[in-house]
């Protein structure tokens, strides 16, 4: 486990991870990875490949930026299909705009989609429209908000001498209980954090237990599975009442878990 006194020494590689999809621009995004000090990092898992660097690949050599691709391609699926997990409220979309969303990238015909969600074609010729209108929206608060930084001389997430933290991508809800400062979020931890790591109590406001749920859930790899035996010995290693911690973890939407409670992971 993580100990308190190497939090800060972790702090900065926290954030670049969490910050990575937010951070980049549409083509970044696009692509899956960015170009980092001659380096292709993953948007989504931080694998990195130096590109002046030859990698195996099957039964050839490809350079790093190709085995990137390779990688956001083979691991991943596609810069999309990534997207598409995050989920409605990373978004900013419905539940069911998702859902029809995920059905347009299937592949499927207009026809087929509305047979299978049992609605007509007339609703799914208005989903398009929605989406489409919704699409040029966000082009546009997009252009405004990136014109505002730069007339204003500061990133909209500066507050006073601190910075907002963004709400994690998986948040099963966006509310004020997650409007937390970085200075805010270092003093929680460090009332509720001894030096060891280990959890001293569980707050009671929700605000406060969102902040140590979130630092917890930085013991667990993204994309990595893990048994409930391993999630029980991991947070058994931080508070007693590991049941609570893994309960809670998945409550608020940092991990998840396959229906039978086989398998774990970070979301």
């Amino acid at each position: 486990m993580i100990a308190y006194n190497v939090y800060i020494m972790r702090e900065e590689l926290r954030k670049m991870e969490k910050q990575e999809l937010w951070d980049a621009n549409a083509e970044d995004i696009r692509c899956g990875y960015r170009i980092n000090d001659n380096e292709a990092e993953c948007l989504f898992c931080g694998q990195r490949y130096h590109l002046q660097e030859i990698y195996a690949q099957d039964d050839r050599w490809v350079l790093g930026e190709r085995k990137m691709n390779l990688h956001v391609k083979n691991v991943h699926g596609s810069s999309l299909a990534m997207l598409l997990r995050l989920g409605p409220e990373a978004l900013g979309i419905s539940a069911m705009q998702l859902e029809m969303i995920q059905a347009f990238a299937s592949g499927q015909s207009d026809q087929e989609i509305a047979k299978e969600k049992g609605v007509t074609l007339s609703t799914i010729r208005n989903y398009r429209f929605k989406l489409r209108e919704k699409q040029k929206q966000a082009q546009l608060f997009f252009m405004m908000m990136n014109l505002l930084n730069e007339n204003s001389g500061q990133a909209i997430q500066q507050f006073n001498d601190t910075k907002l933290i963004d709400a994690h991508a998986a948040a099963v809800m966006r509310d004020e209980r997650y409007e937390l400062t970085e200075k805010e979020r270092d003093t929680i931890l460090k009332t509720y954090f001894d030096a060891q790591g280990a959890l001293k109590e569980m707050p009671a406001k929700a605000k406060r237990k969102l902040a140590v749920l979130a630092q917890i859930a930085e013991n667990f790899k993204p994309e990595v599975q893990y048994t409930e035996k391993q999630i029980n010995t991991m947070l058994r290693r931080i508070w007693h009442d590991h049941v609570y911690l893994r309960r809670a973890l998945i409550e608020y939407g940092f991990l998840e878990r396959t229906a039978d409670g086989s398998a774990y992971w970070r979301k």
